[in-house]
C-alpha cells in the first residue's frame, strides 16, 4: 500500500483517454501509463486536523505547503496536473481548486478542502519556503486523440541481430522492473544508471556513427516488441530505450508528457533534442511534467 491509499475510495474504471473522476474541490486522479486504462478515484474528504498556514500563532515564522519530492506538477493553462510518482497516480484540479493551491503555495494562509487532501496523501508538505510554480500557458496544447503504436514512419533503420539481442534484454528488464518493483523504484533505476554513467556518455554529432547507432537502437526495440507475448507500452519502450543508449556511450533524454484535454500521459526518448521512434512534435505539444 502506498501513501494516502487509506484515503482513496474504491476504484472505478473508464476509458483510456478521460478527463477523469470529479472530486472534492474538483480533485481527480488517474494511473500514469496512458497507453493502459487509466485507473480514476474519487478522494473523499481527509481527516487531518485543520490549522492556519502563513503567519504562525507561536512566532512569526511562515509556514507554507510545498510539492514532496516526487510529486511532479504543472500548472497548465490554469489546472494543476500532479503525478504521484510513488503511488504511480496523476492528480487533476479543476481551475477553482488549482487556485486555492497556487495562492497556498505563493502566499500560505488559510487551507482549503483540497490543500488539506494533497497534505494529507503526502503530495504536499510544510515548509517555511515558498515554492515557485511552474506556470504554463499555451493556446494550442495536445496531440489529440494520440494512440502510440510501432509506425514505420519512425523507424527507417533496420537493426542488425545484435542489437535485437541487446533490445530485447532491456525490453525484459524494463518489464520486470515495473512489474515486481514499481514505476517509483524503476525510475529511480534509472535516475542511478544515468548519474553513473554521467562521464562515459555523451550526444552525437549530426552524422557520426553514434546518430545511426541511436535510430538503430530505437527501431531494435520496435521490432523486438512485437515478438513478445505481451503488449509493450510506451514508458516500458522509452525505459528500455534510455537504459540501451546508455550501455551505447549516448546520453539520451527521457521524458513524460502530458496534455490536459482529453487527459493524456505519454513517455518517450530524445536525443539532442530529436525525438527517437516516435511523433517528432511531442515536445511541442505535450508539456513534460518528468526529465530524467
Amino acid at each position: 500500500m502506498q501513501p494516502g491509499d487509506q484515503a482513496v475510495a474504491p476504484l472505478l474504471r473508464a476509458p483510456t483517454l478521460s478527463t477523469g473522476t470529479r472530486g472534492p474541490e474538483g480533485l481527480a486522479a488517474c494511473r500514469t501509463q496512458c497507453d493502459m486504462p487509466h485507473r480514476h478515484v474519487l478522494i473523499p474528504p481527509c481527516s487531518c486536523s485543520h490549522f492556519q498556514l502563513g503567519k504562525s500563532r507561536s512566532h512569526a515564522m511562515a509556514i507554507y505547503p510545498t510539492f514532496s519530492r516526487y510529486a511532479h506538477n504543472v500548472l497548465l493553462n490554469g489546472e494543476f496536473i500532479i503525478l504521484d510518482e510513488r503511488s504511480d497516480c496523476y492528480l487533476i484540479l479543476e481551475a477553482p481548486a488549482s487556485l486555492e493551491l497556487e495562492s497556498a503555495l505563493t502566499e500560505g494562509g488559510e487551507q482549503s478542502e483540497s490543500v488539506r487532501a494533497l497534505l494529507d496523501m503526502g503530495i504536499l508538505e510544510l515548509s517555511n519556503q515558498r515554492q515557485a510554480v511552474r506556470r504554463v500557458t499555451v493556446r494550442e496544447h495536445g496531440i489529440g486523440d494520440y494512440e502510440w503504436r510501432f509506425s514505420r514512419q519512425f523507424h527507417q533503420a533496420v537493426p542488425d541481430t545484435g542489437m535485437c539481442i541487446r533490445a530485447l534484454k532491456n525490453l525484459l528488464w524494463a518489464k520486470t522492473l515495473l512489474t515486481t518493483q514499481g514505476f517509483h523504484n524503476a525510475m529511480n533505476s534509472l535516475r542511478t544508471l544515468k548519474a553513473t554513467r554521467a562521464n562515459t556518455t555523451h550526444l552525437p554529432t549530426e552524422c557520426s556513427e553514434q546518430k545511426r547507432s541511436c535510430e538503430s537502437a530505437a527501431a531494435a526495440i520496435a521490432v523486438v516488441a512485437l515478438w513478445l507475448p505481451y503488449r509493450v507500452e510506451c514508458l516500458e519502450y522509452s525505459m528500455s530505450l534510455s537504459r540501451l543508449l546508455l550501455s551505447l556511450g549516448i546520453c539520451p533524454m527521457f521524458r513524460i508528457g502530458v496534455q490536459r484535454y482529453d487527459f493524456l500521459s505519454h513517455a518517450w526518448v530524445e536525443v539532442g533534442g530529436q525525438v527517437l521512434g516516435d511523433d517528432p512534435n511531442l515536445p511541442k505539444r505535450m508539456y513534460p511534467i518528468v526529465e530524467i
